[in-house]
């Protein structure tokens, strides 16, 4: 419909006050909490970073090093950079963000094959 990512947006929204909740419990809550939403923008940005690569190098053939590869490659390293000296509490919220975009970016690919596969028969 309105090409708004709802269910990550609700995913994404739903995670947090999980979170937020549990540190909420915790003397150091808040540090918590602003360690493993952090560490989930970064990784998601790392992402972008990568896709840039993927989209404007490899799809679609663009020979513009600064913009779709040196630019991204600087940002990703960056990001990676930060995630590396995080809390380890935080590089495991990273890894099960990480995780779980590539489960339904997996599950995503495979309902379309599917989709596409019944209606061509």
């Amino acid at each position: 419909g309105s090409g708004t990512p709802r269910a990550a947006l609700l995913s994404a929204g739903a995670v947090t006050l999980v979170v937020s909740v549990w540190a909420a419990s915790r003397p150091d809550g808040l540090d918590v909490l602003v360690s493993v939403v952090d560490i989930g923008a970064l990784a998601a940005f790392t992402m972008l970073h990568v896709s840039v690569i993927g989209y404007f190098r490899v799809r679609r053939g663009s020979r513009d090093l600064w913009r779709h590869l040196v630019v991204p490659v600087a940002g990703g390293l960056v990001a990676v950079w930060i995630i590396v000296l995080a809390t380890p509490l935080a590089k495991v919220a990273g890894l099960v963000w990480l995780a779980t975009g590539v489960i339904v970016l997996v599950v995503r690919r495979n309902g379309r094959s599917g989709r596409t596969r019944s209606t061509g028969s």
